[in-house]
């Protein structure tokens, strides 16, 4: 099967697209975590769902063209059909839209850290509402870990 550079290029084109509008609401993303605005974050999270299918999509359109040659599927595979198109642009291009997928898995990654650590918040809080300890475990004479104190709830505090 031989792969057109013009089929190539709209897509790598296309997913550079997806990926700087995903960098872009990942970022709106990250402000929505910080202010804790759950409704701004379910915006986000829905107008995520393009560029994500889209990047998706692509990346088996890529897995088929490369298991469609003869040289079997991996990114060498890949590397050798984008070098048999002898397209400096499309290199070039390439190579961008490998770096926006790593800024788009590094600020992912921070999100998911944000998001971890508001739930630890929240639950810290729901814990002081219902009366639970939240008290740091603490460390006896002896070196081994101990509850601290006893809790109340908010209406007895």
């Amino acid at each position: 099967m031989t792969i057109s550079a013009a089929a190539i290029e709209r897509q790598i084109s296309t997913d550079i697209d997806a990926c700087n509008t995903l960098l872009e609401l990942l970022s709106n993303e990250q402000e929505a975590l910080k202010n804790r605005d759950p409704e701004a974050l379910s915006q986000v999270i829905e107008a995520k769902i393009s560029p994500l299918t889209h990047l998706e999509q692509s990346a088996r359109q890529r897995a088929d063209w490369t298991r469609s040659s003869e040289a079997g599927a991996d990114s060498e595979t890949w590397q050798k059909i984008l070098d048999d198109v002898n397209s400096e642009k499309l290199q070039q291009d390439w190579l961008t839209l490998k770096e926006l997928l790593k800024s788009c898995r590094h600020r992912n990654e921070v999100n998911g850290k944000l998001l971890i650590k508001n739930q630890q918040i929240f639950g810290r809080l729901l814990n002081i509402m219902r009366g639970q300890s939240t008290a740091p475990s603490l460390y006896s004479a002896k070196g081994s870990a101990t509850a601290a104190g006893t809790s109340f709830k908010m209406g007895e505090a």
